[in-house]
């Protein structure tokens, strides 16, 4: 237990830097906007959905969790088990500290300039609860995801490696050619209302963010448990 809650503050403390980095250049953007409105509009600013910024950083945040980590912690004898875990607790931390922050912005910015995050502009709701909620299930998502695909770059070879890079392209080409066949509504339809469902827009007129949020962390822990079956048979590599 000790060894995973080193390795968790290790990554906490790594973190620190790059969230700052971050959030300075959001808040230079929303200075950017209010200074121009203010010059050249009504001189109130206006802003929207910029907490989708933070599911970007969260996504590239996760791409840059595994191999350094891993690298340092083989060296220095630490179980894969207690870098998962650890891993695990970090993200997730990292993940529920941009929520809370997301929220906190919110707020800040709707005291000075009309804005609406995402959850609002999706689902014409401004609980503080439901936007935490929301926030903390996508970010750790995306943080998840980007920790998946980073693993599945470190273990493969460079032609493995180019086939996942090329296969958002190949499932893209390979989508649109279904399409265009006669079963291609057979697949869609199911696929698309599923999707729907599973974000809370099963009901239009009144979507529910709590089902995306359940959504996002059912999501996640399937990335999570893809995830331990990789770190336990990653190799080693220079």
């Amino acid at each position: 237990m000790n060894r995973i809650l080193k390795v968790a503050k290790w990554q906490l403390r790594d973190s620190r830097k790059a969230i700052l980095i971050f959030y300075g250049i959001v808040l230079s953007v929303v200075g950017l906007i209010a200074l121009t409105n203010w010059l050249y509009g009504s001189g109130q600013g206006k802003a929207g959905g910029l907490d989708a910024n933070e599911v970007v950083f969260c996504f590239v945040f996760g791409l840059n969790s595994f191999t350094t980590a891993f690298k340092f912690t083989q060296a220095n004898n630490v179980s894969r088990r207690s870098l998962f875990i650890g891993s695990l607790l970090s993200l997730t931390s990292i993940a529920f500290l941009l929520a809370v922050i997301s929220v906190i912005f919110s707020l800040a910015l709707r005291s000075v300039m009309p804005y609406e995050n995402m959850v609002t502009q999706l689902y014409r709701t401004d609980a503080i609860l439901t936007s935490l909620v929301w926030s903390f299930a996508l970010n750790t998502f995306a943080m998840f995801l980007g920790w998946l695909i980073t693993m599945i770059y470190y273990r493969s070879n460079k032609l493995q490696k180019l086939l996942v890079s090329l296969s958002p392209a190949i499932l893209v080409f390979s989508l649109v050619l279904l399409a265009r066949t006669s079963i291609g509504g057979m697949v869609f339809n199911p696929l698309i209302r599923a999707i729907r469902n599973a974000l809370g827009f099963a009901d239009l007129l009144n979507p529910n963010p709590h089902v995306a949020a359940f959504s996002f962390f059912v999501g996640a822990a399937c990335l999570a448990a893809l995830n331990f079956s990789l770190i336990r048979r990653a190799p080693i590599r220079e």
